[in-house]
């Protein structure tokens, strides 16, 4: 490809910060909550206008794992810490219910918008947060062996942030990527989705009376040619709202319905997702009308403003979580989180592929999993922390992003405080710090 050299330009230094976390959704918001909480000065940087990532503008309308279901049938916490305390905020408001047990796990449905003024309120209440928000990240200020900060780009141009450790919660590993870290990408990536509600909907009789109507009535219209669904199964998910339901039902390649995934990492594919995405949700939505009991009068009244994306870039991490680490239910001495959620892989054939933990059990997630090899200064949270590709299949959910942001802010923070990198962070002091504020990292 051709380049063009472009002029050094200067970046006027908006502060200087123990924490910087770029990306503000679930990962990125608990890290920056927990690494201000515990006194460390923080920059929480977002490429978009609101918080909360595909739990908020990405319409994503279901916290998932946040329990275990024990070999008797009681379910038990296995995420807790700021995702508890988010989730019991919305239940609280009437913007969330449940949990309610899935394939071992727990479902607990909410509404985005409020999922996402949550996290306003609770960035808003931190005092030794600040908030960077319509802002990209450009590049990392290069450092003595590790990044020293990074440059945004904000309306009227670039700004500098100096840091002394950084949070990579972008989903796509743009700070790790710009940083030299090694990342995996797969030669298999799930597919985007686009999330959307309809209104105006009897709710009740196919939400309820009968959860599972909704994906039978897509697989037996799979090979309809007056339809051309994307996905062969799917879910009807209640809003909290009266007569709204969120659909998700679209699966988002470039190109036929049977061509590979969108590559969200690739600017030209997501360009493309993300229109692909709005013909697919007037596709579905004709079929939901059509087709589906209570919504024939039922109308569109919201489309997330952009894609869901499960999978771009990883870190190649000192440890790297696998399909084993999950089906055989892996423990960790240097644990920092755990997580009960199935493998839940979308694949070719308008499919989902689940391959659940054991029953009554589930595992946990190493603190090297979250430390890029070869980079000092740099922890990696949610969706690109190091893991393969049907390991992220199960931890890349909203509740084991958060966890994961919990554990790289606490050790962001100790690593800041005491001056060293985040690798030499005492793993058991980690440990006792995630627990004394709500973590959970063996069992409730």
């Amino acid at each position: 490809m051709e380049t063009i050299r472009l002029p050094a330009l200067d970046a006027p230094v908006a502060g200087e910060f123990d924490v910087a976390v770029a990306g503000g959704g679930a990962a990125g918001l608990a890290a920056a909550i927990s690494a201000a909480r515990l006194g460390s000065h923080v920059a929480l940087i977002e490429l978009e206008g609101l918080l909360g990532g595909n739990a908020g503008p990405g319409g994503v309308s279901t916290v998932c794992g946040m329990h275990w279901v024990e070999p008797g049938g009681k379910m038990r916490r296995i995420v807790g810490g700021v995702a508890e305390e988010i989730v019991q905020s919305l239940k609280n408001s009437g913007s969330a219910a449940g949990p309610f047990p899935f394939k071992g796990s727990s479902v607990i449905p909410f509404n985005p918008w409020a999922f996402a003024r949550e996290c306003d309120e609770m960035a808003m209440a931190e005092k030794n947060l600040r908030l960077f928000l319509h802002a990209r990240v450009i590049g990392v200020i290069a450092g003595v062996g590790k990044p020293a900060g990074l440059v945004i780009h904000q309306v009227g141009g670039l700004r500098a942030i100096k840091s002394s450790v950084i949070v990579d919660a972008t989903g796509d590993a743009e700070v790790a990527r710009s940083a030299g870290a090694e990342l995996r990408r797969g030669e298999h990536i799930m597919y985007p989705s686009m999330m959307f509600s309809m209104a105006n909907a009897d709710s009740a009789e196919v939400l309820w009376r009968n959860p599972g109507l909704f994906a039978k009535l897509l697989d037996e219209h799979w090979d309809d040619p007056e339809y051309r669904l994307p996905r062969r199964e799917g879910a009807l998910i209640p809003t909290m709202r009266p007569r709204e339901a969120q659909v998700a039902a679209t699966r988002i390649t470039v190109g036929g319905r049977d061509d590979p995934p969108a590559d969200a990492a690739e600017p030209d594919q997501l360009t493309l997702a993300e229109i692909e995405g709005r013909r697919q949700v007037d596709e579905v939505a004709r079929f939901v009308r059509e087709i589906v009991p209570g919504f024939k009068e039922s109308y569109v009244s919201h489309v997330a403003p952009r894609i869901g994306v499960r999978e771009t870039l990883t870190i190649l991490g000192e440890f790297t979580l696998t399909e084993n680490d999950i089906i055989n239910a892996g423990r960790f001495p240097d644990a920092v989180a755990a997580n009960s959620w199935p493998i839940e892989d979308h694949i070719a054939g308008g499919k989902t592929e689940w391959i659940e933990c054991p029953p009554g059990k589930f595992y946990q997630v190493p603190y090297r999993c979250l430390i890029p090899q070869k980079v000092d200064g740099l922890l990696a949270a949610g969706r690109c922390f190091s893991a393969t590709h049907k390991a992220l299949a199960s931890a890349r959910t909203i509740a084991i992003c958060m966890a994961t942001g919990q554990a790289a802010g606490t050790a962001a923070h100790i690593a800041a405080r005491e001056k060293i990198a985040p690798r030499k962070v005492s793993v058991k002091n980690l440990q006792q710090i995630l627990t004394d504020n709500g973590a959970i990292i063996e069992r409730e």
